[in-house]
């Protein structure tokens, strides 16, 4: 059989309890693949394979299996590595502990063959581009498996803890939401962690500055950074627009650097509060895989301290994984990995889309689901979609300076709309008018025997109370 043994072996304990402890074998996770020492390896596998056909795992049955496929030599090299498995001391309450020992020098042993791989590709012809996306691979796989091995299923008692304690920590005022500054959205209960919001509009209808209204408002003295990345956009670019924001400043005075004392004075006086922003912008051109990665990477270097992922726009994005010209495809992909990005960080993501044409087409330009380009996945993976609409792009004498804010998925509320003050010139929105919701549908006679007689109106496709409008209250409303 050729079988060599080692004289330490991290399987023993393991080994131990598989043969001492009934049920051991259920709550293993080992990749039996990566076992060096060939008797360990077949000892192992041979007790999966009992407990998969259903059969008691003791040494007599063990051995039986062996000798069917190894012969005498393959029993006697097993029977070995059993007998210093059970000389040796093995805690019932320390097989987590075992296993991760386990693990981790399996991972090592991995990145060390990983590693000497990128040495032979820097004495060959590969580029360093192509060494460092290599590079990149390994560290991004070895995340992949911490992430596999950190999280496991949760009870429905355990969710309905997390929910109420975080319901409690909100009604105090010490949950960390994300504020966007913007009703419509705060409606909706916020941007949560690991939420996919989808931003979309036509071209100049005011995407981008929707967008960064948002970041500036989230990350207004917020000790956790908001990454933004800007694959339209030069970080100068962005900077020149929050300036005009902040300053109100007309944004072409500042790009010509034709400005009055007055408007110099003020962007001095913008340029001291914007450490009171915590913002942080990549405008670099990458794959989402590079993305995904660099955000990884920022996230660990913060500690995991971060309040939100910005990127504009998805369609600027490609895949590594699709070479072909299969665009939707490759979209898919892209929306799939972002809205994974932020269930693996717990943070929210929100991401510029654009619009196909064919809405010019129509009389009614306002957007729907059906006009995100490229994919349909955008609609269904995203947990909101809002689109900005501006009538004045079609009629300037129609609602000027008036963007429409249309909420059109909301996963966890009702959908609806809401009217902005657009002020172009110095790249702001203001959310200067009432929310509007859309009105719940008609009752069924079903329905009739669970309506509310309170005084508050129910959403009866997702059971959210919310308040009467009224001249002081939140400007929330039904459309009748």
């Amino acid at each position: 059989m050729g079988i060599t043994m080692l004289k330490f072996n991290l399987y023993h304990p393991v080994i131990n309890l598989i043969l001492s402890h009934d049920g051991v074998i259920d709550e293993l996770d080992l990749e039996t693949n990566v076992v060096s020492d060939t008797a360990t390896r077949v000892l192992i596998d041979t007790c999966f394979k009992l407990h998969e056909d259903k059969q008691s795992i003791d040494l007599n049955t063990i051995k039986a299996r062996v000798y069917a496929e190894y012969g005498q030599e393959g029993v006697d090299a097993i029977t070995t590595v059993a007998m210093e498995s059970l000389a040796q001391p093995a805690n019932i309450n320390a097989l987590s502990d075992y296993v991760s020992q386990i693990n981790d020098t399996n991972n090592k042993r991995t990145l060390q063959v990983e590693l000497q791989k990128l040495l032979t590709q820097c004495s060959s012809n590969k580029t360093t581009d192509e060494i460092i996306g290599s590079m990149h691979s390994v560290v991004e796989s070895y995340d992949e498996v911490e992430k596999d091995n950190e999280q496991g299923p949760i009870s429905l008692k355990d969710a309905f803890a997390a929910t109420l304690d975080n319901m409690e920590r909100r009604s105090k005022g010490e949950f960390n939401a994300f504020k966007s500054g913007f009703a419509c959205f705060e409606a909706l209960g916020g941007f949560r962690p690991a939420d996919f919001i989808i931003l979309a509009g036509r071209p100049s209808h005011g995407k981008t500055t929707l967008l960064l209204n948002v970041i500036k408002n989230s990350s207004y003295q917020n000790d956790a950074p908001f990454l933004f990345f800007s694959l339209e956009m030069s970080s100068e670019s962005i900077g020149e627009n929050l300036l005009s924001n902040l300053a109100s400043v007309p944004l072409s005075n500042i790009r010509n650097a034709s400005m009055s004392d007055t408007q110099w004075a003020d962007c001095s006086s913008a340029l001291g509060r914007s450490g009171d922003y915590n913002i942080e912008m990549d405008d670099g051109s990458m794959t989402v895989e590079e993305l995904c990665r660099r955000a990884r990477r920022f996230y660990r270097q913060h500690n995991g301290k971060i309040s939100g992922i910005g990127v504009d726009y998805i369609q600027l994005l490609t895949s590594e994984k699709y070479k072909t010209d299969n665009r939707n495809l490759e979209v898919s992909e892209i929306s799939r990995q972002l809205k994974a990005l932020g269930k693996e960080l717990q943070v929210p993501v929100v991401a510029l889309s654009q619009l196909s044409r064919d809405i010019e087409k129509r009389a009614d330009k306002r957007p729907v689901n059906s006009d995100l380009r490229e994919s349909g996945s955008l609609e269904q993976d995203a947990d909101i979609i809002c689109f900005i609409y501006r009538p004045e792009m079609y009629d300037p004498q129609n609602e000027p300076g008036v963007a429409h804010l249309i909420i059109s998925k909301a996963r966890k509320s009702a959908i609806g709309s809401a009217k902005t003050t657009f002020i172009g010139k110095y790249a702001q929105i203001k959310d200067s008018f009432n929310y509007t919701q859309s009105a719940p549908p008609a009752a069924s006679p079903i329905a009739d025997q669970y309506q509310r007689t309170d005084n508050k109106k129910q959403n009866t496709e997702t059971n959210d109370t919310l308040p009467n409008n009224s001249p002081n209250g939140s400007g929330i409303e039904f459309i009748n």
